[in-house]
């Protein structure tokens, strides 16, 4: 306890804050992860709507090359409100470990979504724009442009959506 106690007394300002700027994405996911579990259970499962996506990563600012760093992602969506889900998921890279997502969407005009995914493993948060191409009454095309924040990184992605549900 006091050997804690001195390593801290012995940071530099330099040293804390970039202690800080390290642990803040993981605090973030654990929020994120928190509030939309929260969320979850306090919806009524009798009017249940799911929304399963999957997609590619067509391109990325860190692009080396064709197939040299291939993103794929599923997400399970499940719709709190009318214009509201929330979602956990997984991504995937062929360069890298595999990241559990956690998140939400919101529809101010359908078929445009705005989303919001922090990465757990990659400790990244990503904020998207998208937008969803009827194909069915149950299946939708989905193009969506990501911007994540630790990485300073930005994607387009193309991938499909199933509802079921109500």
């Amino acid at each position: 306890m006091e050997r804690e106690f001195l390593a801290l007394n012995t940071l530099k300002p330099k040293g804390l804050l970039s202690t800080l700027v390290q642990t803040f994405p993981q605090n973030l996911m654990k929020k994120v992860l928190y509030l939309s579990l929260f969320m979850v259970l306090l919806s009524t499962a009798s009017k249940a709507q799911f929304l399963v996506t999957g997609g590619i990563d067509l391109i990325k600012s860190d692009f080396n090359g064709v197939g040299q760093k291939i993103q794929l992602g599923t997400d399970l969506n499940y719709f709190v409100a009318k214009k509201f889900s929330v979602s956990a998921g997984f991504e995937f890279w062929t360069a890298g470990s595999p990241s559990v997502t956690v998140g939400a969407r919101f529809y101010p005009i359908r078929p445009v979504f705005i989303r919001m995914r922090g990465l757990i493993g990659e400790n990244d948060v990503a904020f998207g724009l998208g937008y969803g191409l009827g194909l069915t009454d149950r299946i939708r095309l989905e193009v969506m442009g990501d911007y994540y924040l630790i990485d300073s990184e930005a994607a387009l992605r193309v991938g499909l959506a199933y509802r079921f549900g109500r």
